[in-house]
């Protein structure tokens, strides 16, 4: 699924049975939750696209997911694969803007290219890839609740909630972690 357009909505759910991507300046504006779900591939954003969710956001793929610019007041990012940063190496443009943050995936970031945020609240399990991240502020690694986005359904007039588990603090499985912060970080 490519969507190559801005798109606007109360409730917006992309679910793509493969790969799902956003293309260069797209903008998608959400007054409530975004869903994107790339169910068998990965979601790739471009360097300059953005969802923004007055609500929560959920970002999944069962691949690796490509990370524009994600702002939401909390945001859970899901992946069997990397979890990168879109922009160019030493571009310090923030990747998740939130007031909580989920991450669960196999790797967060890379030594070339960290994943910006700017989140007080972080939780993240990773796997054997590990997670090279980069807070602008003060971060706490603590419990983030259960984050819930409201799926559309194919009738386009309904949706169900979608819930992904409350988490707490860092976790890694065989992977390094390397996270800095531009302020302090606290457990």
């Amino acid at each position: 699924l490519n969507i190559n357009a801005d798109l606007s909505a109360v409730n917006l759910s992309g679910l793509a049975g493969l790969g799902l991507s956003l293309g260069a300046g797209v903008d998608l504006a959400v007054s409530s939750t975004a869903d994107l779900s790339a169910s068998n591939g990965s979601l790739n954003m471009a360097a300059d696209a953005t969802v923004t969710a007055t609500g929560h956001a959920r970002l999944a793929a069962v691949g690796d997911i490509i990370l524009g610019v994600v702002t939401a007041s909390q945001v859970s990012l899901l992946a069997t694969g990397l979890i990168s940063d879109a922009q160019a190496v030493g571009d310090t443009t923030m990747n998740v803007v939130a007031s909580a943050l989920r991450v669960n995936a196999d790797g967060w970031g890379t030594t070339a290219n960290a994943v910006e945020f700017s989140v007080p609240l972080l939780s993240a399990a990773v796997g054997k890839q590990g997670m090279v991240a980069a807070s602008l502020g003060n971060v706490d690694l603590g419990i983030t609740a259960a984050i819930s986005v409201n799926r559309v359904q194919a009738n386009g007039t309904s949706w169900v909630a979608v819930s992904d588990d409350a988490q707490t603090g860092l976790t890694a499985v065989e992977g390094a972690i390397n996270l800095t912060s531009g302020a302090a970080i606290s457990m």
